[in-house]
């Protein structure tokens, strides 16, 4: 949760900088590079939650370990799946404003 305010706090210097198109476009890739690691890390955690052997045959959306809800089965092929594009996408995002001239 830390590592996460620290990673996206640069965002809220955006309506400071708003005239400087260059700062702003370095505090936009800062804080979505900063969210791939994030995402890495609550897969891993997500997968320590739960048990590997118990849940590779298992649905999808499986009960969260904590509180209420659903979670995505992150030993599901499908979920699996879903975890990487989820990256995937954020990493594309991440090029094109990196090659997107400010």
């Amino acid at each position: 949760m830390v590592f996460l305010v620290i990673a996206l706090a640069p965002i809220l210097f955006l309506p400071m900088v708003s005239g400087d198109a260059k700062l702003a476009k370095i505090i936009g890739i800062f804080s979505v590079a900063m969210t791939i690691p994030v995402l890495i890390l609550s897969l891993k955690v997500l997968q320590s939650y739960y048990d590997k052997a118990e849940l590779r045959h298992k649905p999808l959306l499986i009960p969260k370990a904590f509180g209420y809800g659903l979670s995505i089965n992150p030993y599901h092929p499908a979920g699996k799946a879903i975890w990487f594009g989820i990256i995937v996408v954020v990493v594309i995002l991440l090029i094109k404003m990196i090659v997107t001239p400010a």
